[in-house]
């Protein structure tokens, strides 16, 4: 007498892809079992190795040497990025906005907005991953613009280590960066400099 299908002698709870079917004479479950199979394994696999949980590249207070240097990945400003952050600043000045107007100024086209390529500093710094649970609080940023940013541009941060300065709290310390944006010319368009607050090495 055949064995049912589902009868418990064919299951294998460790092995279920030992279940004694045939795709031809059970497609329907077949399939089924094609399906549950990787996802059982992966609970086995689970249980034989636990849970590594992530850990934070950052470097600490401690780790950070005056005079250390950064240099970030490149990325192309495109007309896409002003657009989306005209409407989510609300600045829809025509500097950026109206490229009939800026045909006529001394850029012959429109720029970006300054304060996006200040946010686009700082996120170029932190995919280096050097601030990445390390940092506790940017305490400050100042901004000098020294040249335009146009639609197609590409462009670049560096990061020097300045100045270091110790915390009256033990745990903590504040670092200054020199900060310069380039474009694909290798000219500044940008200068800044951050102070921000990092976490220090826990002392045993």
């Amino acid at each position: 007498m055949p064995v049912h299908p589902f009868h418990p002698s064919t299951l294998s709870p460790l092995y279920p892809s030992h279940f004694p079917l045939h795709p031809i004479t059970h497609p329907p479950f077949a399939q089924y079992i094609n399906i549950i199979n990787p996802l059982i394994d992966g609970v086995a696999f689970g249980r034989r190795y636990p849970h590594m949980p992530y850990q934070f590249r950052g470097k600490n207070f401690d780790q950070f040497s005056v005079g250390d240097e950064f240099e970030t990945a490149a990325r192309t400003v495109t007309e896409a990025d002003v657009a989306q952050f005209a409407g989510l600043s609300g600045d829809y000045n025509p500097l950026h906005t109206d490229e009939e107007y800026m045909k006529e100024s001394a850029f012959k086209g429109r720029i970006a907005h300054g304060m996006l390529l200040a946010s686009i500093s700082t996120g170029q710094a932190n995919q280096l991953g050097i601030f990445e649970g390390s940092s506790i609080a940017v305490l400050s940023i100042t901004l000098k613009f020294t040249g335009a940013v146009k639609f197609g541009d590409t462009v670049h941060t560096v990061l020097n280590c300045k100045e270091k300065k110790e915390s009256s709290k033990p745990d903590r310390g504040t670092a200054t960066f020199d900060i310069k944006m380039l474009n694909q010319r290798n000219e500044t368009v940008m200068e800044s400099q951050w102070v921000v607050l990092l976490k220090r090495a826990m002392k045993a």
